[in-house]
């Protein structure tokens, strides 16, 4: 489930489709604020580096992101995409 999240999440980030992101090619506005603060090591880690990823290097990267992260941070992206009552 986690994987199909952050997949579904680097999809949007990825809005032209090239199926790279980088610092200089990515729709932050995909997504919401909370969510995008949850990435921001991993983002500002592309930008130092000037690295792009693919979507396997990005769900790696996210995963061992998150799992540093607290729990609240990894169930905002499991409940992304879920419609809120």
């Amino acid at each position: 489930m986690l994987i199909t999240k952050l997949t579904l999440i680097f999809q949007l980030f990825d809005k032209k489709g090239t199926g790279y992101i980088s610092a200089d090619a990515i729709d932050l506005n995909a997504v919401h604020a909370d969510v995008l603060l949850v990435f921001k090591p991993l983002l500002i880690e592309m930008e130092t580096y000037q690295e792009s990823l693919d979507q396997e290097e990005f769900v790696e990267s996210a995963t061992v992101l998150l799992k540093s992260l607290p729990i609240s941070s990894k169930n905002l992206i499991l409940d992304f995409g879920r419609k809120r009552a």
